[in-house]
Parts: structure tokens; C-alpha cells; sequence
């Protein structure tokens, strides 16, 4: 997710037409808060597609479409807003994993020995629903003092209760590879993925502050600039994956170790870059 923010004083801007634009749009979320600065919430996974007719089953973000970031980007052109102005101020990257095991699994592994986690790193669960997550951070248990926060939990229950459905309809095609991987989970006579019989964890790296220049940038800042021109060099998701390891390897997973029969976690250890289903992100 991408935060964009605009100081009025600073740009040609019409406030009060580009609010009318947003508003108008059901796959942006925006602040304007306080009135000389708009806030952009931007989900890549949930912007529109023209060529779907969306129900419940299409409003899940798995997906993302390049493509259609580059053109938000160019529509907020007609309001004098550029993307090399546009600031970064926060930036999650998430992939999900399919697990042997259920998700809830492997929260208790994650938590318990707080010494594999180095420096003022803490891991802890959060049980604000139906599906506990744990979350591991540096300095705090919240992003306001921290630079990184790490989430992991049960991504198909979460979609499962936030649009009370059982099976979801792909965004985008699927390769070959996708659908071995969702095993039973994909019906090849409905092209649909039922939530109920896959296990996938959902991990989610949030970034701020120092940690988003650990991506590629030109200025003293991340803008909106940068990704645009990760996307069309066509570097974008070999970019946030280098950044999603490193984060993860060095708060998470920093020691490598060969698979056993023994530890529950053995298999999401060994693959920290949880690479196995990168292209449902």
C-alpha cells in the first residue's frame, strides 16, 4: 500500500477537485485531514478492473496489477499532482504461502523463544478476531517508534470473514504453477479457489521511515516516482522481494538451518523468502 501525500501550498492543486475524484472512486481510500494536505491510501490488489463484473467473489486482494497503478498515477496527472511529488510514507508488501500445517500453527513457534530474534526485536500474538496473528516489530509493538513491523497470519480465513464468502474468483489468470500449488483448493471446473481447503499464511511486511530507502529511490525520499520507474524498467518485484527478505531474514528468520521431522516450523524456516507462491501477492 502506498501513502501519497500533497502540501496545497506547494503545487497548482485544486483540493476540492481532486476530492471529487476520489470520492468518486470505490477502490481508493483517502484523508483530508487537515485540509492542506490529501492522503492517499492506495491498495494495488483493489484497484478496478474494466474487464470484471465484480461481486463478493472478486473482492479479495491476492492480485496485483502493475498496470493499473500506472494509470491512478496518470489520471492524478489532469490534477497537476506528479509522482515524483508524491511522498512514501508507508509501504506494505505482503506474500502469502500455502502451509502444510493451518496457519495458527505456527504462531506458537514464532512466539515462544524470543531469543532467536535479535537487537530490541519482540515477537507477540494478537487476538483481536477469530484468526490470532503475531506480529514481530523492532523497538515496539507498534509502528510509531519501530521503522519495520512483520504480520503473519491466516489470509484465507481473513477474506473468508471479511466478505463472509467460502470460494474467490482469481483477478488474474493463473499459471500452471499456481494451480498445482492450490492443490484441491482450485476447482478447474469453476476456475474458483476455495478458501476452506487451503492453508495460507499471509506475510506482511510494513515499512517507514529509513526502511523504505532500502528500495531503490533518487531523492532523500521515496516517492511515487520510484516505483513508477521500478515498474516500467520491469524491476519492481525483484526490488520488493530483496527488501522483503532482508527484513525478514535479519528479524525473523537469521539463522539458516537444515530441514527436520521434529519442528512445526521447519518448512516455513527454511523458506524465509516464502517465495513458493510470490505470484499471489
Amino acid at each position: 500500500m502506498l501513502y501519497d501525500k500533497q502540501k496545497k501550498e506547494l503545487f497548482n492543486v485544486d483540493i476540492d477537485r481532486v476530492i471529487s475524484y476520489l470520492k468518486g472512486k470505490k477502490d481508493v481510500e483517502y484523508n483530508n485531514n487537515p485540509p492542506n494536505y490529501i492522503i492517499v491510501n492506495l491498495n494495488p490488489n483493489k484497484l478496478i478492473r474494466q474487464n470484471i463484473n465484480y461481486d463478493a467473489t472478486y473482492g479479495h486482494n491476492l492480485q496485483m496489477n502493475v498496470d493499473l497503478i500506472l494509470g491512478f498515477f496518470e489520471e492524478l496527472e489532469r490534477f497537476h499532482i506528479y509522482p515524483h511529488k508524491c511522498n512514501i510514507t508507508n509501504l506494505h508488501i505482503a506474500k502469502d504461502k500455502i502451509m502444510n500445517e493451518i496457519p495458527q500453527a505456527y504462531n506458537k513457534p514464532l512466539i515462544d523463544n524470543q531469543t532467536q530474534y535479535k537487537g530490541r526485536i519482540v515477537a507477540y500474538e494478537e487476538n483481536n478476531g477469530t484468526t490470532p496473528r503475531v506480529r514481530v516489530c523492532n523497538k515496539s509493538k507498534s509502528m510509531k517508534r519501530g521503522s519495520w513491523l512483520i504480520k503473519f497470519y491466516d489470509k484465507a480465513v481473513e477474506i473468508q470473514e471479511h466478505l463472509k464468502i467460502t470460494e474467490i474468483n482469481p483477478l488474474e489468470p493463473l499459471s500452471k504453477e499456481d494451480i498445482k500449488l492450490l492443490g484441491r483448493g482450485y476447482s478447474k471446473y469453476t476456475g474458483r479457489i476455495n478458501l476452506t481447503k487451503i492453508n495460507l499464511m499471509r506475510c506482511e511486511v510494513e515499512l517507514k521511515n529509513d526502511s523504505l530507502l532500502l528500495l531503490p529511490h533518487i531523492g532523500t525520499r521515496l516517492t511515487a516516482m520510484d516505483i513508477i520507474t521500478m515498474i516500467k524498467g520491469e524491476v519492481l518485484y525483484n526490488e520488493l522481494n530483496k527488501v522483503f527478505e532482508e527484513i525478514l531474514n535479519k528479524g525473523v528468520f537469521p539463522i539458516k538451518k537444515e530441514p527436520t521431522k521434529t519442528s512445526l516450523l521447519d518448512d516455513f524456516l527454511v523458506s524465509g523468502s516464502m517465495s513458493r507462491f510470490d505470484r499471489l501477492f
